[in-house]
């Protein structure tokens, strides 16, 4: 059984205020959600694996578009992709 904490005026005035911050975040549009999944990263990276010289130039221009959207690379390196893709596969 859990115990439950008195919450003060301040406190209740600080939740109000980080819920209002949160409810001001726009949600991200599908092509977000798409590139964000595992599914439509690998998607993304087969597309782009048949027109560029090499599996991996293809990988690190769609890594670069991730981390120029997200501010974060999606995998540490190719091997990651590639382990992922024959777990699902």
């Amino acid at each position: 059984m859990s115990r439950k904490r008195n919450i003060t005026k301040y406190q209740l005035a600080q939740r109000q205020a980080v819920e209002n911050e949160l409810k001001n975040i726009a949600p991200l549009s599908a092509e977000h959600l798409r590139l964000l999944s595992n599914q439509g990263f690998i998607d993304y990276y087969l597309r782009m694996a048949e027109l560029f010289p090499t599996r991996e130039e293809a990988y690190e221009c769609l890594e670069h578009h991730f981390k120029r959207i997200f501010r974060k690379r999606k995998f540490a390196d190719i091997r990651s992709l590639l382990r992922l893709i024959k777990k699902m596969y």
